[in-house]
């Protein structure tokens, strides 16, 4: 008996929409999360909705050689990656569109003290932007670990006198 587990597909960067379209409408169950992101454009902050896994749309199925096959005929379908993606990796990646909007790293003399979302998954941050902002997060596809800057607010606490 084959049991219905995710699976992450690598797609041709852009085209995250339309592939998220076209499995839908191929009866496949589909996520592909998306943030909000504060950027600097011409002076101005702006808000803008990014996909987390941009290249990548992650599709429940039963993985059949029927199904396998015509996920690989798919013209913006590259390759399906190896193994499955655990349930505690999905429901992380569906919190992290709340994950960014309330997490903060706060720098308070010789300590870093994290709040909101992130607190509890401090071991999947890579590295951390304190100008952009942002933090470097992994994720678990399968096999493969990905990475990708999610924004963060960053508080700089007083620093002691010596």
């Amino acid at each position: 008996m084959i049991a219905i587990k995710w699976y992450a597909l690598k797609i041709t960067i852009g085209e995250e929409e339309a592939v998220e379209k076209q499995l839908k409408n191929a009866g496949f169950e589909v996520l592909n999360p998306k943030y909000q992101l504060r950027e600097r454009k011409n002076g101005q902050w702006r808000e803008k909705e990014k996909y987390l896994l941009s290249g990548y749309v992650l599709v429940k199925t039963e993985l059949t050689a029927e199904i396998y096959y015509q996920l690989k005929n798919m013209w913006y379908i590259s390759y399906l990656l190896k193994g499955e993606i655990k349930e505690t990796e999905i429901e992380y990646m569906k919190s992290c569109a709340l994950l960014t909007q309330a997490s903060t790293i706060e720098y308070r003399q010789n300590q870093i003290i994290y709040s909101g979302g992130i607190k509890d998954h401090i071991e999947r941050i890579v590295k951390v932007d304190k100008r952009k902002e942002r933090a470097l997060i992994s994720f678990e596809l399968g096999e493969e670990t990905i990475l990708r800057w999610l924004p963060v607010k960053i508080i700089k606490g007083k620093q002691a006198h010596k």
